[in-house]
């Protein structure tokens, strides 16, 4: 579920009530569950053959992810799933246990009253642009792209930049303090935001 928010038509306080909505809203969803391998046994071949068709992945790459145990093997299932697989694994000598996922939700709120840029070519000074074209030319990727709804981030990663107003020419970067999925976002490129306003919903666990 992702929520894209045009602040042309509404309001700050109903950004708050948003958020209320989002953070309820993922609050009240049935518990999910993770298969994790705590020890692979005898790891036969059928076993190999059963993580690869569940993960829809080679049988060498089931093979090093079995190897990995203890290791989380499939997520994001019901109850009775994840009791399924742990009970073929034990068919197959491995042990498995079902462990309950926490999802958590995580708010970013703008650090200072100021413009925020969720575009590149927005916020990028010409000289900057010339630094990454030249970056890029060289084979280095960038860490800046646009966050959408739905993406999935690492810890750290760059959101968006702030700027005090638009000719200001020092930029802030606002990043995410943890990995997950972007599940809404509340700003306009180029928009004005106020301390605390929130700009970013990231669910994880």
């Amino acid at each position: 579920m992702g929520l894209l928010v045009d602040l042309a038509m509404i309001n700050y306080a109903s950004v708050d009530l948003v958020v209320e909505e989002i953070v309820e809203d993922h609050s009240n969803v049935d518990n999910i569950y993770e298969v994790m391998l705590v020890n692979k046994g005898s790891s036969k071949v059928q076993l190999f053959q059963y993580v690869a068709k569940q993960l829809q992945i080679s049988i060498t790459e089931a093979n090093d992810l079995i190897n990995s145990a203890p290791c989380v093997i499939k997520t994001g299932l019901s109850r009775e799933e994840a009791e399924k697989i742990e009970k073929e694994f034990k068919e197959w000598g491995a042990l498995a246990v079902v462990k309950t996922v926490i999802e958590k939700i995580e708010v970013i709120n703008a650090p200072m009253h100021g413009v925020c840029y969720t575009v590149e070519g927005d916020y990028l000074s010409s000289m900057f642009r010339q630094l990454k074209l030249a970056a890029h030319s060289s084979g280095k990727s960038s860490e800046i792209k646009k966050i959408s709804v739905g993406a999935f981030i690492q810890k750290d990663s760059i959101l968006c930049r702030m700027r005090l107003n638009s000719n200001d020419s020092q930029s802030r970067e606002i990043r995410s303090g943890v990995a997950g999925e972007v599940v809404a976002v509340l700003i306009d490129n180029g928009g004005r935001v106020v301390p605390k306003q929130p700009l970013f919903v990231v669910k994880y666990t």
